[in-house]
């Protein structure tokens, strides 16, 4: 097994295990290394939310929001990812 599958493995076995437990995962790292992808993958075959922070409009929206706002924005998602960059 190559070295980048056994760290893919190690990372989606420790995400999934803070999985639900109510509190915010944060994947930190170089840019194009594939948090994005590596999040996506764990959460294919969930119904999550997907913002994308280098969007304008997002991040006004998530600056400073009421729970009004929050409670709009989440609606029913279990999960929201936001993810700094979609490029």
């Amino acid at each position: 097994m190559q070295k980048k599958e056994m760290y893919s493995r190690f990372l989606t076995d420790k995400i999934n295990k803070r999985t639900g437990s109510g509190k915010a995962i944060v994947v930190v790292g170089a840019r194009q290394v594939g948090k994005t992808t590596l999040i996506e993958s764990i959460l294919k075959s969930t119904d999550y939310l997907l913002l994308d922070g280098d969007d304008p409009k997002t991040r006004t929206l998530l600056t400073e929001p009421s729970s009004e706002q929050i409670r709009s924005i989440i609606g029913r998602y279990k999960y929201i990812f936001i993810d700094e960059s979609r490029k």
